[in-house]
């Protein structure tokens, strides 16, 4: 899995969430939306991306994210979610 955050407008790169680090790290919370979420948010010191002084962001992501990580989306101010392909499950 990977996720990456970008500027809605310019297309500019954010940050990269890179890969799941789950099962490397030993920590449920390590998904890539999550770490791209963090990265993004820590340049300008805000857990808001939204804030009216800020442009639009979006969140890319290789597969639909989880149900942790679409809690998250919200919370972060990302505007828009893209994902490359759906969970069909297993």
């Amino acid at each position: 899995m990977a996720a990456a955050i970008f500027e809605s407008e310019s297309g500019r790169l954010v940050s990269l969430g890179g890969v799941n680090l789950v099962t490397s790290e030993g920590l449920s919370i390590l998904h890539a939306e999550t770490l791209a979420l963090a990265l993004a948010q820590h340049k300008p010191g805000t857990y808001d991306l939204g804030r009216y002084d800020l442009p639009a962001h979006e969140l890319v992501t290789v597969t639909e994210p989880s149900a942790m990580c679409l809690g998250a989306i919200p919370w972060s101010g990302v505007r828009r979610l893209i994902t490359g392909a759906r969970d069909t499950g297993k």
